[in-house]
């Protein structure tokens, strides 16, 4: 299991620059895009004055959902540009 753990850190330490990248890339796309679900939501609330229905409540769910999982794609970045730098 040790042996395992130890090709996977090598792993991280080949590739850790490009996934680093992609990881921040990815989570930026998700980042803009959750906001984007919600205020598109609350613009169309405002604008039509419609009362909040099911259907734009479980699209705001969304954005929310959207904005958490950038948050933890970030997360995973951190710890894998940790990893890289830290671990022999």
């Amino acid at each position: 299991m040790q042996q395992n753990g130890k090709s996977i850190i090598r792993s991280l330490k080949k590739s850790g620059l490009e996934l680093s990248q992609l990881l921040t890339q990815f989570s930026a796309s998700i980042a803009g895009t959750g906001p984007a679900v919600i205020f598109s939501v609350f613009c169309k609330m405002a604008c039509e004055k419609v009362p909040l229905s099911t259907t734009k409540l479980v699209t705001t769910r969304v954005g929310f959902g959207l904005f958490w999982l950038s948050w933890a794609v970030n997360a995973l970045r951190e710890n894998v540009v940790y990893i890289t730098k830290n671990f022999d």
